[in-house]
């Protein structure tokens, strides 16, 4: 063999390698659809060579220097960063453009048995001469038995192509085709941005990203058009980027229409990839500026990662042409930076993309995955909505209490809180049941939360988790005397006072609720205009029956459930049992809160 030919064995393991090299690559998510064809056709003609090589095929010396050239090529397409891949592959492709196969492919080498051993040769599509019919030689083996008549007269089928040959397509023409495919794709790209930016109304920072995304497309592809008839097309999108340019964003200035500008195609790429990014990021922002409050640092600080991740991948490429402070202030980058820096600041949260230096891999992984950042994110604003609607469903049971189901509404409005997943830690949840650890101390699930056996069991483990947090809270902290809550402006409860006193006027009132305070009592008698109020003075030891002849002899019992544990119910039964009202004030012994409860609960029976 010469020098310049290529043997089996140690080229097909560099072939192998250089496979291995470019495989990872198809996971690249931010590979565009050309470069992923080009890497798909490159991998294609790498088994196709390593196919001839496993048969012995040899490759003419022309061939193994142009091949040993390529498969350097796809080492270093393995050695490059995401953002590097596609212009290398472009440098690959251009090289699998250019191998051209011989016309008459070499086949295997074969061996020529001597003529005393050999039969005549038969075309499995051939009648066989009579000789070979009539007198047959005793094979040397079972490999080298010959075709015998039968087996010659099967059903004519085509003849099948010898080892190396391959029916190969006209090469040019196929990727004549396939580019003009390609051109007509970016150009249908192209204008269905600029459609999306005339016929949507835009925030003025997003409109000039995309435009500038534009520009960068239209340049990017100005050449091919040329050289592929399409330049009439080109320039028709060229008017539309100029003239939405003009009317939505005076004295817009877009560098890659600019002609004396240089630009390579990686840093138009790069450009058209942040800027697309970053009119994505307004978006974002505009959002998370709503729902700031619902993030934590596990999905704020990632959401905020990508929303500036785009900006130090276009200002790299606008510092290296000397453009930032011209830029900066016209693509909204600098106020995006300065928005997230000031957020960031706020919250305590580290945030790698607000650094001029960032990596480029690290870029590009923030941008990938910023949709399912910011799907996360919107689950969690979702999630505190939910536990929100469950806070305010408890906090309207307790406010408009029904004596007949409070203990079953109240646990229910407790098992949607389980199902919301807030806490039994959660402090506006203790907030509201402070007081009530008593009803959870053996609660049972009721029947029309509707559960099954297994999220009856959590529904239960929260609600007794629950009490047990409430009266750790309640053991750990001093007892301190009940208070009235905070009374609002006489002119603003003046017109509930007066509904509430046609109901207590002249009538005697009893007061379940332990610890009593005088100063209270004589401010509800003289609000109400009640005849008497019955406040015994109660520590929790008393029964409630000793209490009966007070209920039989008041004409409207009031019980404050949160300072009565249990009692309550056993004094609305005596109530009920001699007809008296019966009113449960779940927020205290504040005026305005008792006769609104009185007024609804009355009006109510």
């Amino acid at each position: 063999m010469n020098h310049g030919d290529v043997t089996s064995a140690g080229m097909r393991l560099q072939v192998e390698q250089a496979i291995q090299s470019l495989a990872p690559c198809i996971r690249i998510a931010t590979l565009d659809h050309e470069s992923r064809r080009q890497l798909l056709l490159t991998v294609d003609l790498l088994t196709s060579v390593w196919s001839d090589l496993q048969r012995g095929t040899e490759l003419a010396g022309s061939k193994a220097s142009t091949l040993r050239a390529l498969l350097a090529l796809c080492v270093l397409v393995g050695a490059c960063e995401e953002a590097e891949v596609a212009l290398a592959m472009r440098a690959v492709y251009r090289m699998v453009e250019g191998w051209t196969l011989s016309p008459e492919p070499l086949e295997a080498p074969m061996e020529e048995p001597s003529c005393a051993e050999q039969p005549a040769e038969t075309s499995v599509l051939e009648e066989p001469p009579v000789e070979a019919t009539s007198v047959q030689e005793e094979p040397e083996s079972a490999q080298e038995v010959p075709l015998t008549l039968p087996e010659a007269v099967e059903p004519e089928t085509p003849s099948a192509a010898p080892d190396g040959q391959k029916e190969v397509p006209p090469a040019a023409e196929t990727r004549l085709e396939e580019a003009r495919a390609r051109l007509a794709e970016r150009l249908e790209r192209l204008a269905a941005q600029l459609d999306y930016v005339e016929n949507h109304t835009l925030p003025r920072q997003e409109v000039v990203c995309l435009l500038m995304a534009s520009a960068c497309r239209y340049r990017l592809i100005r050449a091919e058009a040329v050289e592929y008839g399409r330049e009439w097309e080109a320039n028709q999108v060229k008017k539309q980027l100029t003239s939405l340019a003009h009317q939505q964003v005076s004295g817009l200035w877009l560098p890659p229409l600019d002609p004396n500008l240089d630009f390579s195609e990686h840093e138009l790429e790069t450009l058209q990839t942040g800027y697309e990014a970053l009119a994505h990021s307004w978006q974002m922002w505009e959002w998370y500026q709503q729902y700031r409050g619902d993030m934590d640092k596990g999905t704020g600080a990632p959401l905020l990662e990508s929303i500036a991740a785009p900006v130090p991948m276009v200002q790299q490429i606008w510092t290296s042409k000397q453009l930032l402070s011209r830029l900066a202030e016209q693509d909204g980058t600098e106020t995006l930076r300065e928005a997230v820096r000031e957020e960031a600041q706020g919250r305590r949260w580290e945030i790698e993309m607000l650094s001029s230096n960032s990596p480029r891999q690290r870029q590009l992984h923030y941008i990938r995955d910023a949709d399912e950042h910011w799907e996360a994110a919107k689950r969690q604003v979702q999630k505190k909505a939910q536990q929100r609607e469950a806070i305010d469903h408890l906090r309207a049971v307790l406010s408009e209490p029904n004596p007949d189901s409070f203990e079953e509404d109240l646990l229910c409005a407790l098992v949607a809180c389980h199902q919301a997943q807030v806490p039994y830690s959660h402090r506006e949840l203790c907030e509201l049941m402070r007081g009530y650890d008593s009803l959870l101390e053996n609660p049972a699930v009721p029947e029309r939360c509707a559960l099954a056996k297994s999220e009856q069991s959590a529904a239960r483990k929260f609600l007794v988790n629950l009490g047990k947090h409430l009266l750790k809270q309640e053991q750990k902290t001093p007892p301190q005397e009940a208070q009235p809550e905070e009374e609002p402006h006489a002119e603003q409860n003046g017109e509930l006072l007066r509904e509430a006193r046609k109901i207590t006027q002249g009538k005697k009132l009893f007061m379940l609720c332990f610890h009593r305070r005088a100063e209270a009592e004589q401010n509800i008698r003289e609000a109400l205009q009640l005849a008497e109020v019955d406040w015994p003075d109660l520590d929790g030891s008393e029964s409630v029956n000793s209490m009966e002849a007070r209920i039989r002899n008041a004409d409207i019992t009031v019980v404050v459930v949160r300072y009565s544990r249990t009692h309550w119910k056993e004094a609305r039964d005596i109530a009920r049992q001699y007809g008296k009202q019966f009113v449960m004030a779940t927020r205290g012994y504040g005026v305005t809160h008792l006769a609104q409860q009185i007024v609804q609960q009355c009006a109510r029976s």
